[in-house]
């Protein structure tokens, strides 16, 4: 283990990154396992199976203005953990803070949500702005609320929109669908 942990480290290159940045999650089964890395501008995910150590699947999500940051949760119905990463971007006149969650289905890293949990952008010359506060609340295995507040200022005039919406987990498209009046 100490082996693949110094491989990876050397294959970030010149990256400021510790052995103490690793994150290592066992899987419910014995045979694969989840290494995490955050970096400043990036975090590197990689699901691996221990019996022959090779790559299954690997994501490497952008983070800018904050180091991306990880915990595992048990957020769907099954024996393993999930993993929820919070990061933030932007660019020019916006930024904006997302929190995924992912899921290790099939030997695969799924995304089974993203939700926005901030974001800002103003509007070239008086073009106004956005701005959007959000959480993410599990409420059982396999159900979430998203609750936010959307708030838009256009021509002088402010206007204010809050919403909760719940989400349950869609074994079939393996991931958060809004929930509705069918469900």
């Amino acid at each position: 283990m100490r082996t693949l942990i110094l491989l990876f480290l050397l294959t970030m290159g010149s990256y400021d990154v510790y052995a103490s940045d690793v994150t290592v999650y066992t899987l419910s089964e014995t045979s694969r396992y989840v290494l995490v890395v955050p970096h400043f501008q990036r975090i590197f995910i990689q699901l691996r199976s221990w019996e022959d150590d090779t790559l299954l699947d690997e994501v490497v999500l952008g983070s800018k203005y904050m180091q991306a940051t990880h915990e595992d949760r048990d957020v769907i119905l099954d024996t393993q953990k999930e993993l929820v990463v919070k990061r933030r971007y932007g660019g020019t006149g916006f930024t904006e803070t997302i929190l995924e969650i992912l899921a290790f289905i099939d030997d695969r890293i799924v995304n089974i949500g993203s939700f926005i949990i901030d974001h800002g952008s103003i509007g070239p010359g008086n073009g106004g702005s956005i701005k959007i506060e959000g959480r993410i609340r599990f409420t059982a295995i396999n159900k979430l609320e998203y609750e936010f507040q959307k708030e838009i200022e256009e021509n002088g005039k402010r206007s204010v929109i809050s919403e909760r919406e719940k989400y349950i987990f869609d074994t079939k498209l393996k991931k958060f669908v809004k929930k509705t009046p069918d469900h």
